[in-house]
């Protein structure tokens, strides 16, 4: 019997478009019809106090030219570089380290992501008394004898802080190497014990080949994230000291709402766009050469 005329089956197609119906609705006014608009707004040259007037490319040809636009990209290619290395390297040893632990494990699981859920502001709050000239990190600096620098006041210090701000939030990640990690079979380490593998190997072996395909998730959410912050720097240095800091997000920021350009930065998001998008595309279609799936273990097998 078909039941795709049937009215339970019409009934339950309704119903689900019905619950997904605030979103649909959500997602279309505050982000599809808004980016649409951004894209419009990039070919014309826009003030708020008058209407939009289209003048084709003239906004990526200015961008193109322009010092600032590219001094943006480069000090946000260093920041998302130093972010994600630290933030994957950090959280992937916290983690085996967290799922070799015999005592206090939950005490320290709790411990590393409790700082995820503050975020946003409160966590550059918070930054922001860690990194001052009097600040915790100065403070044990003093306490060995070291004098620190105005680490936010610094043009030469600046980027390295706000780079090392990024590992109050690995609770995430930390989450997600332990999960992947806890579904690495057992009878791979006992079969390398019996063949006299070390640990070395065994975690070069088969601890991280099989954590890859979380790596490369936690790489593509890194890239995205560090190419997109905003609120964390904007807290921390409002892209100072001398621009030190002022990354895309904070360059599209300044463009529109002090500058009142609006035209132009869109122009100049849709290259953040074009970047982020460009990006994960590339990750996860190379991704074959390097991430082990265990299914496709299985299936060779």
């Amino acid at each position: 019997m078909n039941r795709a005329g049937t009215p339970l089956l019409r009934r339950e197609r309704w119903e689900g478009w019905l619950y997904a119906l605030p979103f649909v609705l959500g997602f279309t006014a505050f982000t599809f019809l808004p980016v649409l608009a951004s894209l419009y707004l990039s070919f014309t040259q826009y003030t708020v106090f008058k209407p939009p007037e289209f003048i084709g490319f003239e906004n990526y040809e200015r961008m193109v030219a322009s010092k600032p636009f590219w001094d943006a990209w480069r000090l946000t290619i260093v920041y998302a570089a130093g972010t994600v290395a630290l933030t994957l390297s950090l959280s992937l040893l916290i983690a085996l380290a967290l799922h070799r632990a015999r005592r206090a494990a939950g005490f320290w699981k709790v411990l590393y992501y409790l700082p995820a859920v503050i975020g946003g502001a409160g966590e550059a709050l918070m930054m922001r008394l860690v990194w001052d000239r009097n600040g915790l990190v100065n403070s044990v600096l003093d306490a060995a004898g070291t004098t620190g620098p105005a680490w936010l006041s610094s043009p030469d210090w600046a980027m390295p802080a706000v780079i090392l701000s990024r590992y109050w939030t690995i609770g995430n990640l930390i989450l997600l190497f332990l999960a992947a990690r806890a579904a690495v079979p057992k009878d791979l380490y006992e079969a390398a014990d019996i063949d006299g593998a070390s640990d070395w190997q065994g975690f070069r072996r088969i601890t991280l080949p099989l954590m890859t395909p979380i790596v490369l998730f936690n790489l593509v959410l890194g890239i995205v994230t560090s190419l997109q912050v905003f609120t964390q720097i904007w807290i921390l240095t409002e892209g100072g000291p001398a621009g030190a800091t002022r990354l895309i997000g904070i360059h599209i920021y300044q463009l529109a709402f002090e500058s009142q350009r609006f035209g132009y930065a869109s122009a100049v998001s849709w290259t953040l766009f074009i970047v982020g998008v460009a990006t994960s595309l590339v990750l996860v279609r190379t991704s074959g050469r390097w991430v082990h799936y265990q299914f496709d273990a299985a299936r060779d097998g």
